[in-house]
C-alpha cells in the first residue's frame, strides 16, 4: 500500500494483512489510512489515492467507473449523497460494484473521523445455489402465515428478485405510490416501478419535479441496500426507505410514510428561521434604539450642565433660553420613543383600548401639519393636504388616529429627499373613509414591505442608515388601523415612492 503518515505504519502493515477493505478519514473527511483489500475491491484508487485527499474526490473516482452516460451528468448530485452518507451512516449496508457485492460498515472516532470497512460477499452464483436446490416445499399454512403477515404489516413491503425484478409486494405499497393494482409492477424491473411512478406524477401535472433526474436518483440509492433514503412522491408525500439483501440476492425493502414528518420538520424549520429573523430585528432595534436614547439624553445632559454652569456668564439669558428649548424638544424626544415602545407592548398584549368618536378631517390634518411642518421645512420637502369635502368628519379615536398621522407623515418626510413632496388626503367612500399618505421618496421593493411592517423591522437603503427610526412606526399604525375595523395597504416602488392608505368605518 502507498505509505501515508509514519504515525501509522505499523498499524498499516497489520492492515494490509486482512482480506477487509479499510479507510481511515479525519474530522474534515480527508483520507488518511488505507489497505490493499481497499485497493482491490475498488482499483479506481490505485495509485489515485493519497493522504489528505477529500472523500468526496474519492467518490467522484468511484462514480466515474460506475455511472452509465445516462448519469453521469448527476456525478455531482450522487457526490453530494455519498458524503452525506458516510456522516451519517449508523448500520452496515451493501451494494454491487465491478461486479462484486460488498458490505460497508462506517463508524465514528473519538477524534470526530471515520472508520470505514468493506467485505466483499461471496459470489451470488455460489451463494445462491442452496436457494435454487430443490427444497422442501413449505406447506400451504405457513405459506399463507407469511404472505398474511406482510400483508398486514402498517409499512409498505416490496421484495426483488437477485435481477431487481419485483416478485411480491403488499397492500401498503400500492397505497403509497398510488398503483391500482399487484398486476402492474409484479413481474418488473425495479427501474421500470420508479418510472412508472414518474408518469403517474406527469399525469398529475408534476412532470416537472419528477422527471429523470428524480429517477435516475431513486434508482441510484436503492443500490445501496441498508442505507435508508428519503423518496419525494406527487402530491407533497414523502416515503422513507429501507432495503436489505439476502445472501441469495434477494432485496427486502421498508417503505414507510413520512409525509407528516417532513411536514413537522418543514413546519419547524419555518419557526426557526422567523425566531431568527426576529432575533436579528430585536438586535437590530436595541442598536437603534440606544442611538435614538443616547442622542437627545446626550443633548438635555450638556445643555443642562451649561445652565447650570452658566458657560457664558450670567448676563446672556437668551442663549440660556435656547438651550432650554432644545433641552425641551430632546425630552419630548425622548417620551415620543419610550410612549411608541410601551404602545407596541400594549398592542401585542392586546391592551390598547380605543374610543371612537367623529372627529374633523380637516382639524386633524392640520394638527398634524403644526406638529410636522417645521420638520417639513428643514427637510425641503413639501406636505400638501387634500380633504374632500371640507368639513368632512371621521369616526376614529382621536389619540390613535393623531398617532397613525404622525407616525406615517414621518415616515413619508424621512425618506423624501429635498424638492420632494409628501401628499395627505381623506376621502369618503362607502361605508367609512379612506385616509391616504403619498409621498415621492425612494420607495421599497415589494419583498420590503412586509419587513416594514414587523415590529422592529427596518428596510436597509442608502437613507436609513443615517436616519432615525425604532422600526415601530409601520406596523403600530397598522395595528391601531385595524383596531378600528379598517384595512391598511402599502403599495410601493423602489426610486419612486410609498403610497399607504387606510380606511376607517363611518
Amino acid at each position: 500500500m502507498a505509505r501515508v503518515d509514519p504515525r501509522y505504519a505499523l498499524f498499516a502493515d497489520l492492515l494490509d494483512s486482512l482480506s477487509i477493505g479499510f479507510c481511515l478519514f479525519d474530522g474534515d473527511d480527508r483520507t488518511l489510512l488505507w489497505n490493499r483489500m481497499f485497493l482491490a475491491l475498488f482499483p479506481e484508487h490505485d495509485g489515485y489515492v493519497f493522504a489528505g485527499e477529500p472523500y468526496a474526490e474519492n467518490l467522484r473516482r468511484f462514480y466515474a467507473v460506475r455511472l452509465g452516460p445516462e448519469e453521469l451528468p448527476l456525478i455531482e448530485r450522487y457526490v453530494a449523497e455519498g458524503v452525506a452518507r458516510h456522516r451519517a451512516q449508523l448500520r452496515p449496508f451493501t451494494f454491487q460494484h465491478r461486479d462484486a457485492w460488498v458490505r460497508v460498515t462506517s463508524m465514528p472516532t473519538p477524534e470526530g473521523g471515520r472508520l470505514r470497512l468493506w467485505t466483499q460477499l461471496p459470489a451470488q452464483d455460489d451463494a445462491g445455489a442452496a436457494a435454487r436446490a430443490p427444497a422442501a416445499p413449505a406447506s400451504d399454512a405457513s405459506a399463507r402465515a407469511r404472505a398474511a403477515f406482510i400483508e398486514n404489516l402498517a409499512d409498505g413491503v416490496m421484495i426483488l428478485d437477485p435481477a431487481e425484478t419485483i416478485i411480491a409486494l403488499n397492500a401498503e405499497i400500492l397505497a403509497l405510490y398510488d398503483i391500482p393494482s399487484r398486476h402492474q409492477v409484479v413481474g418488473r424491473s425495479f427501474a421500470e416501478f420508479v418510472a412508472r411512478v414518474a408518469a403517474r406524477a406527469a399525469a398529475l401535472g408534476e412532470g416537472a419535479t419528477f422527471g429523470e433526474d428524480w429517477r435516475l436518483t431513486v434508482t441510484e440509492r436503492h443500490r445501496f441496500r441498508g442505507a435508508a433514503f428519503e423518496v419525494q412522491l406527487p402530491r407533497q408525500r414523502w416515503v422513507q426507505v429501507i432495503a436489505n439483501r439476502a445472501a441469495d440476492g434477494v432485496a427486502y425493502s421498508i417503505h414507510t410514510d413520512i409525509t407528516e414528518q417532513k411536514r413537522q420538520q418543514a413546519a419547524l424549520a419555518r419557526a426557526r428561521d422567523e425566531a431568527d429573523r426576529a432575533s436579528r430585528a430585536k438586535s437590530d432595534f436595541l442598536a437603534t434604539m440606544s442611538h435614538e436614547l443616547r442622542t437627545p439624553l446626550n443633548a438635555i445632559i450638556n445643555f443642562a450642565e451649561m445652565i447650570r454652569d452658566r458657560m457664558h456668564g450670567p448676563e446672556i439669558a437668551h442663549r440660556y433660553v435656547e438651550y432650554a428649548g432644545i433641552i425641551n424638544e430632546s425630552g419630548r424626544m425622548l417620551l415620543d420613543h419610550v410612549n411608541e415602545l410601551l404602545d407596541v407592548a400594549r398592542a401585542e398584549a392586546g391592551k390598547i383600548e380605543i374610543e371612537p368618536e367623529v372627529l374633523d378631517a380637516r382639524t386633524m390634518a392640520d394638527e398634524c401639519l403644526k406638529l410636522l411642518g417645521r420638520e417639513a421645512e428643514k427637510r425641503g420637502v413639501a406636505i400638501v393636504l387634500d380633504v374632500a369635502p371640507p368639513a368632512m368628519g371621521v369616526r376614529a379615536d382621536r389619540r390613535a388616529l393623531q398617532q397613525i398621522l404622525r407616525n406615517l407623515l414621518s415616515n413619508a418626510l424621512k425618506f423624501t429627499r429635498q424638492g420632494g413632496q409628501v401628499g395627505l388626503s381623506f376621502a369618503i367612500e362607502p361605508g367609512g373613509a379612506r385616509v391616504t399618505v403619498v409621498d415621492t421618496g425612494i420607495g421599497m421593493r415589494p419583498q420590503d414591505v412586509a419587513v416594514a411592517l414587523q415590529p422592529f423591522g427596518r428596510v436597509r437603503n442608502d437613507v436609513n442608515v443615517a436616519e432615525a427610526g425604532t422600526g415601530l412606526g409601520l406596523p403600530l399604525a397598522k395595528h391601531l388601523v385595524e383596531l378600528h375595523g379598517g384595512t391598511f395597504t402599502i403599495e410601493s416602488e423602489a426610486g419612486k415612492g410609498t403610497r399607504v392608505s387606510f380606511t376607517l368605518p363611518g
